[in-house]
């Protein structure tokens, strides 16, 4: 279930196509550019946008791709990895929109520096250090970048994988209303996951009002779990699910280590499933897109400022 308040249907859904050239580096793919032109084609009345098939090792194979694919009638992004010449960079910005990568494997800190020495070409002095280019950062969804950098979109499966291992982003709130342009608080709320520091259930009570309130005010449901000790002959009802307990939470329900446990499910919300969490990360993000405009400046060389 996704909340409704996730879908505006006033305005159409715009979609993004990823060639899958990553998945291809790590191993875990083979596409075809012909098959991948096809696909295209097939549904080009519903893409919005779509990205060359870059190849990240070899950037002449890249723009060789980026020919071919032009030369079939289509029109696709292409895609500049940091690290490449830096000729390539201002090849992509004879286009009105294209992609960044390379970016998944890098520190925090090399990141920022290579992106700020990329933007800086970007968004030049003569330009009011505004943009030339539309810019889509692939891979990039931590929020402190998303906002250092005038990307005019960005991708990334972080928000999927935070719901996967249990948890929530929640933005700060200031004066009254929540900020999207800080770091947000990142809350543990699967009772399934490993006992951490940011567990809801272990934070200060008010810290837990104000996590509980803001779930409400977006219409995403906290959800109720309870659990029993069961036999291994137990033969599950409807809604309870067999599941492996994280010794902490074993140990606080006085349950021993050699019994199989039932997670029974009274209500369906952030605690018990990964929908309900990868909805409210997905707000998070439409909220925080909403709070980022553009055209907007890069201004951290003008302000001598390289790394925060």
């Amino acid at each position: 279930m996704v909340s409704t308040k996730l879908i505006d249907e006033n305005n159409p859904i715009d979609i993004f196509l990823d060639s899958g050239a990553f998945s291809v580096f790590t191993g875990k793919a083979d596409i075809s550019l012909n098959d991948y032109i096809e696909f295209i084609k097939e549904n080009e009345d519903i893409l919005t946008s779509y990205a060359n098939l870059d190849v990240i090792s070899d950037v002449e194979e890249s723009w060789r791709n980026q020919e071919k694919m032009e030369k079939a009638g289509l029109s696709p992004l292409p895609v500049f990895h940091l690290r490449e010449p830096i000729e390539y960079l201002h090849r992509c910005m004879e286009y009105d929109y294209f992609c960044m990568g390379g970016v998944a494997t890098e520190s925090r800190t090399i990141l920022q520096r290579e992106l700020d020495l990329v933007f800086n070409i970007i968004c030049p002095e003569k330009n009011d250090h505004f943009p030339v280019s539309k810019v889509h950062g692939f891979g990039i969804t931590n929020v402190s970048l998303l906002l250092r950098y005038p990307w005019y979109s960005a991708d990334s499966t972080t928000f999927l994988k935070l719901a996967a291992y249990g948890r929530i982003l929640v933005p700060r709130k200031k004066e009254g209303r929540y900020d999207y342009k800080h770091v947000p608080s990142l809350v543990t709320v699967s009772e399934e996951s490993e006992l951490r520091s940011d567990f809801l259930l272990s934070l200060p009570p008010l810290v837990q009002k104000s996590i509980l309130a803001y779930l409400d005010e977006f219409d995403v449901p906290l959800g109720k779990t309870d659990f029993k000790q069961v036999d291994k002959e137990y033969s599950l009802e409807e809604n309870e699910f067999f599941t492996d307990l994280h010794p902490w939470k074993k140990k606080e329900m006085g349950f021993d280590d050699n019994r199989p446990v039932v997670k029974i499910v009274r209500k369906e919300g952030v605690c018990n499933k990964t929908e309900y969490r990868a909805t409210c990360n997905a707000l998070f993000f439409q909220n925080l897109q909403k709070e980022i405009e553009w055209p907007r400046p890069f201004l951290a060389f003008k302000n001598k400022k390289l790394f925060f």
